[in-house]
């Protein structure tokens, strides 16, 4: 009988330390790269290949500068700006940061019209890898279709863009607006005030039709990577930062989309502002791995209107 139940706990305790040492694994396996490295299957990069970082939904950035421009006696003093100079500095990153007018502008909160512009000469002095571009009136202003609202707000941005960084050279003109929504009248307009291209979806996402798109324009941006209709140009987004679920799954993307002329990478504020959560303690980690296989592949970084720019010239 003694052997028995000895024989059940020896059982029992091997099944629970079998379970400790699965978790042990599974622990490990999750965390096994902390370094970025470059897979064997990637050799050598086009010398023409660039890519683009963007955050989306720009909002807080402003308005946290404003409410500490007394404590901060830099830009790069605010957490956001502190990590995008830090890839700057180490791997020659470029940014586009596209923004809210307001978060919402009928209730009275902070809008790009109350951000202080104390700031302005050192946005000025890095406006060759820090630029700002439209992203939407505000949070509940998706829908846009309303053309003379649409061309306000842009203009209204712009201006107190331009105001809050000192220069016009810390505006992109290619942008992505909230939903991939504007049709074919507002199109038209921002091609009229400046706007030199949109960014569409992912392929992932590709049963989302964009802006005044139709299927088959949509499917020949996706298969070429580039599309251009009646003046605006177009491109896809290649990588969704926060959507990325492992290491793997990141070897993975970089493999399906290093061999392109341009990756088109982007994540949103909310995903940068808190470091302690552990979401955004990843997005940052494949914001830098990428920023790491383009320094040790020699891959630049560059803004898509300056593409643009050298076919309209």
């Amino acid at each position: 009988m003694k052997n028995r139940i000895l024989i059940a706990k020896f059982k029992y305790l091997f099944m629970v330390a079998i379970c400790i040492m699965l978790s042990l694994l599974i622990c490990l396996s999750c965390f096994r790269r902390k370094n970025f490295v470059l897979p064997d299957t990637i050799q050598s990069v086009s010398k023409e290949s660039y890519i683009h970082f963007s955050i989306d939904v720009v909002n807080t950035l402003f308005e946290d500068l404003t409410n500490n421009q007394s404590k901060y006696n830099s830009i790069f003093e605010q957490p956001i700006l502190s990590f995008a100079q830090k890839l700057h500095e180490k791997y020659g990153t470029v940014f586009s940061f596209y923004v809210f007018y307001s978060w919402d502008v009928n209730s009275g909160l902070f809008s790009l019209a109350d951000a202080t512009d104390k700031y302005a000469k050192e946005f000025s002095d890095n406006a060759e890898w820090l630029k700002f571009g439209f992203y939407a009136k505000d949070a509940k202003s998706y829908n846009h279709t309303n053309v003379s609202e649409v061309i306000d707000y842009y203009h209204k941005t712009l201006i107190e863009i331009k105001r809050i960084t000192g220069s016009d050279k810390s505006i992109d003109e290619f942008i992505r607006l909230d939903r991939y929504s504007a049709d074919e009248k507002v199109v038209k307009e921002l091609i009229k005030v400046g706007v030199k291209g949109l960014l569409i979806t992912e392929p992932n996402d590709e049963s989302r039709i964009c802006y005044n798109l139709t299927d088959g324009q949509q499917k020949v941006c996706f298969e070429e990577d580039w599309y251009c209709n009646e003046g605006m140009y177009y491109t896809p987004t290649d990588i969704r930062l926060e959507n990325i679920n492992s290491d793997d799954d990141f070897y993975s993307l970089l493999n399906d989309v290093y061999m392109q002329k341009r990756i088109i990478i982007f994540t949103h504020e909310i995903y940068l502002d808190d470091f302690s959560k552990v979401e955004n303690e990843q997005v940052m980690k494949y914001m830098t791995w990428l920023a790491e296989f383009a320094y040790e592949t020699n891959m630049r970084f560059d803004y898509l209107q300056n593409e643009v720019n050298l076919y309209v010239q």
